[in-house]
């Protein structure tokens, strides 16, 4: 594998682990995504993103989601707040995450805190 394929798991495991940095709220009504799509959910900004394979995200309210996925090279789920792009994190202040998972890798996959 190259480097550059190593870097790109990379950037892509700490994009999905981004996600999972919100609390977690009861769900009103769901929806799932399959293919490439980003957007905009309660206030929440979420992606789906796969170069192959078979993907599933069900966006949950707030900033939860449910994700699955097989026989795919690299895929990127992830909801949460979009911060003023333009301010620095001084500006933006302390952000304390609290978050959770149910984590059941077969493969070689990555979990991460992004933010």
């Amino acid at each position: 594998m190259s480097n550059e394929t190593k870097r790109m798991r990379l950037f892509l495991a700490i994009l999905i682990c981004f996600s999972l940095t919100l609390p977690a709220v009861t769900a009103q009504a769901a929806t799932t995504i399959t293919s490439n799509q980003s957007g905009t959910q309660d206030g929440y900004y979420y992606e789906l993103w796969k170069d192959s394979g078979t993907t599933s995200m069900t966006l949950n309210s707030g900033g939860t989601f449910s994700a699955q996925w097989s026989n795919i090279g690299n895929a990127l789920f992830r909801k949460g707040k979009k911060f003023n792009e333009t301010q620095t994190h001084q500006q933006l202040g302390n952000i304390s995450v609290n978050y959770s998972a149910d984590y059941q890798p077969n493969g070689n996959s990555y979990l991460c805190v992004y933010g």
